[in-house]
Order: C-alpha cells, then sequence, then structure tokens
C-alpha cells in the first residue's frame, strides 16, 4: 500500500502535461499490480469494461475525476452531479452562466424541468438561455419536440398549401399577419409589442422583454418562427395582435393546441380549410 499511496501523489498525476499525466497513471497502474497481483483474476467483470479489465477501467475513471477535480478547482466550468431537483434548480438561479459547460447545463434544465414549467414564468429569459443551442433545448422540453422535427412538420404542411398561393414561410407570415408589424420584421419595433425577431444576412436577433436580446447565427425565417413560438410559452405570453394569427396557426398544427375560434380571422379559416381539403 505503501507504493501505490507514494504513486498516487505523484506530481506527474496532476500535471497539465497530458504525456505526464499519461506516464503517472501507467505508474500507478504498475504500482496496484505490484501490490494486487491477483487483481486480473476477478472473475465477475462487469460488461462496460470486459474489453480493457478492470483495472485498466479503474484507472480511466481515477483520471476522469481528477480532471474534473482540476476543472472545478480552475473555475474553468461547473459540472453538475447532484440528481437533486431543487439543489440543480438553485444552481441555475445563482451559478454565473460562464461557468456552466452545456452538457451539464442541458442536465440541470432536465432535471428541474417539471418544477420550472410549474412555477410563475420569469419577465423575460435567463441568462443561461441565451445561448442557441440551450434555448432550443429548453424550447424542445417545452413544446415535447425537438426543433429539427418541428422544422420537418412545419415543411411538409406548408407544401400543402400551394393550393392558395402560399409555397414558403415568409409567404404565410404575409398572409396570415394583421396589421403593419411582422413577428420576423426587417427592422426594430418601436414600441415593443412583445417577443419577435429580424432577420438579416442569416443573422437573427431576437428581441425580448426588458430590452433584451439574443443574436443567432445562420437562421432560416422558419426557425425564428418556431423559436419565438417557444419562447411564448416559456414566459408564458399573450401573443400580440399583430402577430397572433401566425403563433396560432403553428400552435395549432405542431402542438396540436387548437388557437381558440373566437381569435382565428378568415384567412386563419381559409388555410385551416385548405388544409383539409387536402387530406381527402
Amino acid at each position: 500500500m505503501k507504493e501505490v499511496r507514494s504513486k498516487s501523489q505523484n506530481n506527474y498525476l496532476v500535471s497539465k502535461n497530458r504525456a505526464e499525466q499519461k506516464w503517472g497513471y501507467k505508474a500507478l497502474e504498475k504500482a496496484i499490480l505490484t501490490a494486487y497481483p491477483n487483481v486480473h483474476q476477478d472473475e465477475g467483470v462487469k460488461a462496460s469494461y470486459k474489453r480493457t479489465g478492470p483495472l485498466k477501467w479503474v484507472i480511466s475513471h481515477l483520471a476522469d475525476r481528477r480532471r474534473k477535480q482540476v476543472t472545478r478547482k480552475e473555475g474553468k466550468v461547473f459540472v453538475c452531479e447532484t440528481t437533486s431537483v431543487d439543489e440543480a434548480y438553485n444552481l441555475l438561479q445563482t451559478l454565473p452562466s460562464k461557468l456552466w459547460q452545456r452538457t451539464q447545463l442541458k442536465k440541470a434544465l432536465f432535471i428541474t424541468k417539471d418544477l420550472r414549467f410549474r412555477l410563475q414564468a420569469e419577465e423575460t429569459l435567463p441568462d443561461y438561455l441565451l445561448v442557441d443551442s440551450i434555448l432550443c433545448y429548453e424550447i424542445g422540453l417545452r413544446l415535447g419536440s425537438n426543433i429539427n422535427s418541428l422544422m420537418t412538420a412545419a415543411k411538409t404542411i406548408i407544401r400543402k398549401l400551394h393550393r392558395i398561393d402560399i409555397s414558403s414561410i415568409d409567404a404565410l407570415i404575409d398572409y396570415l399577419s394583421e396589421g403593419d408589424q411582422r413577428l420576423v420584421s426587417a427592422s426594430e419595433i418601436d414600441p415593443f409589442p412583445g417577443p419577435y425577431a429580424t432577420l438579416k444576412d442569416g443573422e437573427m436577433i431576437i428581441y425580448l422583454p426588458k430590452e433584451r436580446k439574443m443574436y443567432i447565427q445562420n437562421c432560416s425565417s422558419l426557425r425564428v418562427v418556431i423559436i419565438l413560438l417557444g419562447v411564448y410559452y416559456i414566459l408564458d405570453l399573450t401573443y400580440p395582435h399583430d402577430f397572433g394569427q401566425v403563433l396560432g396557426f403553428f400552435q395549432t398544427i405542431l402542438l396540436s393546441e387548437s388557437f381558440e375560434l373566437q381569435y382565428r380571422s378568415s384567412k386563419f379559416n381559409n388555410i385551416m380549410d385548405s388544409l383539409a381539403r387536402s387530406k381527402n
């Protein structure tokens, strides 16, 4: 045990040089074999490390845990190891967004989704959601389907609208919009009507309550609309008059949540009638 202990304390194990780290763990492995020569005689080898053997599996996990400890100590990222809903929720509220590693943030969002959905919606998106991949993940949790699946379903439905001369998402927005404002606008809207986006040369800017903005590169109009639908759900906002028909349409066709009849325009009903006829 003395030799094993001394090797585990070797400076090579905590070196930032990956080659030295590898040498250190090799030395540790050799020390363990010396102290316990029958370690490879274990017959109860788990399937997860049958190919490498139990000792190499242990060494690999030791190295992985050491890297996580060093990372946390240096303050580069946070590793969410809790499975407690309350602890994960508290971390979301208090931990600076720059310390979250994306896969760990998604884990925390998944753990806390039921709790967060029951609570009163926030006034605007928190900092940790102002990242494209994270916001889209959160929208997938809220809407019950990921962004790509929703886009595929929307494209299939839009293709059926050729009978009424609608062949693109932009044409659909123009057809359904009431008033001068557009959900996907050519320029900033003043006063702020509710979450909307501007899209120019592939760069999307989402305008949020409390004068917050989110920038996303290489984004299509259809993806913008679905993200905005998700934002309205996350913040539990009423649809503004000018955007209501567009958002209500996608709510109906993608989420199977009917847009109430008293709010539907004649154009909305015309589109729904056209879709009904296409099924026959």
